[in-house]
């Protein structure tokens, strides 16, 4: 199973420093078997609409499904991880050098 997140930066100031960047998400299972969860930065555009397992849009196949081609789908490795074990309760990834290269490039912000 794999998500498709993406974060708008918006225009930031002049000499703003990253200090830190962390994805912040709630888990609403009762439990379970616990679980890897890593964060890669995506190499390529995608459509909110249409991307699925198989596709970046509607008619433009990734390179593996699941966008998992760490040569053009997304990164090679992973930006953080966390172990998901379920219950109700938030999980975080470190995601500092993902969101400092958006900073650097915007154009490389795919999610």
């Amino acid at each position: 199973m794999r998500a498709l997140l993406r974060f708008g930066l918006g225009p930031q100031p002049t000499g703003m420093t990253l200090v830190e960047a962390r994805l912040r998400l709630h888990s609403s299972a009762r439990s379970g078997v616990p679980l890897v969860v890593e964060a890669y930065g995506l190499q390529r555009t995608w459509d909110e609409g249409a991307a699925t397992w198989q596709h970046t849009t509607q008619d433009i196949p990734w390179s593996r499904d699941g966008a998992d081609d760490p040569a053009h789908d997304r990164d090679a490795l992973a930006t953080g991880l966390a172990v998901v074990q379920g219950g109700e309760r938030w999980y975080e990834w470190n995601v500092t050098s993902l969101v400092q290269r958006w900073l650097d490039d915007p154009a490389s912000n795919h999610g």
